[in-house]
């Protein structure tokens, strides 16, 4: 079984590593200090089960988890010194929790256990579970807030707050993020939906622009604008959507 470790502290790393040592079918293919990390691990490598923190800086494991794509979550062991709804919430849905700080026999039985699910091929219902608990701790609606975009090479997290805005091009739709670009394979329409309307409008057929990189409007002909962006992006504001958008900044 290759196993990842996932933790921001060192420490904890290491005597999971320690823990391990005598565990001769247990192979550890690596370590993550954060969720980015172990996002290229999951995506690049063969990983079959993660021991995973919860509480990690900007990407955290729930955070991880839903950056993944269904049939790319290894099984997962939950590592968690706070957030006790948590793991009460994930006894049931995930192979096994542990919360810090743990002792030997306690991580030896959390890794039987794995080894039992490990051993039983018919993990499907185990990533719907995870799924469904997901979408339990998550508040409705959820709106999306970082995009896993991939390009030849790798895969590339993007946070909403990143980005200025977002151009339609026949089916797909590029993030627009300062000097960077990353296209996403999907319509703006539907995309749009899994954005967060008090961050997000729609300005144009084509434009959707996030609300706080707007700095100043210009007006033109025939009722359209032009927005100009603190990244010095420009975006065409049509008459269609004029309204709507300055209604945003009437609350």
């Amino acid at each position: 079984m290759r196993l990842l470790i996932t933790d921001d502290e060192s420490g904890a790393r290491r005597k999971v590593r320690r823990f391990l040592s005598d565990q001769s079918d247990i192979e550890i293919v690596g370590e993550a200090a954060n969720g980015h990390e172990a996002l290229e691990f999951i995506l690049h490598e063969q990983i079959d089960a993660m021991l995973l923190d919860i509480r990690m800086p900007s990407l955290d494991g729930f955070a991880l988890l839903q950056a993944l794509p269904e049939d790319r979550r290894p099984l997962v062991v939950f590592a968690t010194a706070y957030d006790e709804f948590a793991v009460k919430a994930f006894e049931a849905h995930a192979v096994d929790y542990l919360l810090k700080p743990f002792d030997r026999t306690r991580f030896i039985t959390a890794l039987d256990r794995l080894r039992q699910r490990f051993q039983n091929t018919a993990t499907d219902d185990l990533h719907q579970r995870i799924a469904s608990t997901l979408a339990q701790l998550t508040p409705e609606p959820t709106y999306t807030r970082q995009f896993l975009v991939p390009d030849e090479q790798q895969m590339h997290v993007v946070h909403r707050d990143d980005i200025d805005w977002i151009e339609a091009a026949a089916n797909y739709a590029v993030l627009h993020c300062g000097a960077k670009r990353h296209v996403l394979r999907t319509s703006l329409t539907a995309l749009e939906k899994k954005l967060d309307p008090d961050l997000f409008c729609r300005v144009h057929r084509q434009a959707i622009v996030h609300l706080k990189k707007v700095v100043t409007l210009e007006a033109l002909f025939k009722g359209d604008m032009v927005l100009h962006l603190s990244s010095g992006g420009e975006v065409r504001l049509s008459r269609r959507y004029r309204e709507a958008f300055l209604q945003r900044f009437h609350h």
